[in-house]
């Protein structure tokens, strides 16, 4: 069977993904308008359908909403035992060539691979927020994670809702929430809210607002 490469979402003409075809048939997981905060379930479903036979011998092609991209890959290591192939611009050779990485949950995902991409690799602006009992630091996502996380105590969600909702001026298209779900929930949300959670995390259910995407493989910690 010939493998396949899933690009995470359709680019722009301007992109050139003609190479990627030296290493299977081009499949696209999502289109380049899809809304990832206004169509959450809807889309993680989509993700899941379009990655259901995701083996060995196929690729992931990391061109999209970043988002989306660690939802794809998170999929795409759940169904296929922790082990993804990406698809990985060389700006010297001007082609594609493979990288392996194995036995990786969500967060091995952020530090292994968007380290080595080329930023910027989507069109979002992103805002980091660490918070644990209260915000420790907010910084734009450049590309590049940090060496260290601030904070690690206790779990209260409320000072991220409350930062987002400081300036009416200044609209979140959404917050992508990464944690176990164990802490005090604000009373609503501020905005549309995904919650990545981990495999041992709170359950489903008990989450008062918001989408719920459990990671289930062995590896996932927050």
């Amino acid at each position: 069977m010939q493998p396949t490469v899933y690009i995470v979402q359709k680019p722009d003409d301007k992109k050139n993904i003609i190479s990627a075809q030296d290493f299977g048939e081009i499949k696209f997981v999502l289109t380049e308008k899809t809304n990832l905060m206004w169509n959450s379930q809807e889309t993680v479903s989509i993700i899941k359908d379009k990655l259901r036979t995701f083996n060995d011998s196929d690729y992931l092609l990391l061109i999209g909403d970043p988002a989306v991209i660690g939802i794809c890959t998170a999929v795409a290591a759940d169904y296929n035992y922790g082990s993804v192939k990406f698809l990985k611009w060389d700006n010297r050779e001007f082609k594609y060539y493979p990288v392996v990485y194995s036995g990786m949950g969500f967060m091995a995902i952020k530090k292994e691979v968007l380290d080595k991409m080329k930023y910027p690799y989507f069109d979002s602006e992103v805002e980091v927020i660490e918070c644990d009992a209260e915000v420790q630091r907010c910084y734009e996502f450049k590309g590049k994670f940090p060496e260290f996380i601030e904070g690690r105590g206790g779990t209260a969600f409320d000072p991220v809702f409350k930062y987002l909702n400081r300036d009416r001026t200044i609209k979140y298209d959404g917050c992508i929430y990464l944690t176990d779900g164990y802490g005090n929930f604000p009373k609503e949300a501020s905005a549309p809210t995904m919650w990545i959670v981990c495999k041992d995390g709170l359950e489903t259910k008990q989450f008062p607002f918001g989408d719920v995407i459990r990671i289930s493989t062995e590896s996932s910690h927050f």
